[in-house]
């Protein structure tokens, strides 16, 4: 996953689009970026498009993922949603892992449904 230079920030909210090759090293850095973009922000609301993305990561790499997300998020209290296209990520499963592991996630494939629900839960 690598960034397509814009990330920004608007009404509260930290945005970014993803563009790339999906792999487990370029998304734990993406996550680990955005978290610590939140903290030094002051911010508690993340929106990540990752409908650019090529490929899509393993079962085995989706738990790895929802592990070190949870290590980020849970701590600093963010609530985030990921809008990716039906053809990468598994919207259900990649959710159940993340809040399984006590992130407030939401996983679309709607941008608009995404931007809903952080409005809500703001």
């Amino acid at each position: 996953m690598s960034e397509s230079g814009s990330t920004g920030e608007c009404d509260g909210l930290l945005r970014m689009e993803a563009m790339g090759k999906a792999t487990l090293l370029t998304s734990r850095k993406t996550y680990a970026d955005l978290a610590e973009q939140c903290r030094s922000a002051g911010l508690r609301r993340v929106l990540l498009d990752a409908r650019g993305l090529e490929g899509r990561l393993s079962v085995f790499e989706v738990y790895e993922m929802a592990s070190h997300v949870g290590e980020l998020f849970r701590s600093a209290s963010l609530r985030m949603a990921v809008v990716t296209s039906p053809n990468g990520l598994d919207r259900d499963f990649s959710e159940t892992a993340c809040r399984n592991r006590g992130v407030d996630v939401m996983f679309s494939y709607d941008i608009r449904l995404a931007e809903a629900w952080l409005e809500e839960t703001s």
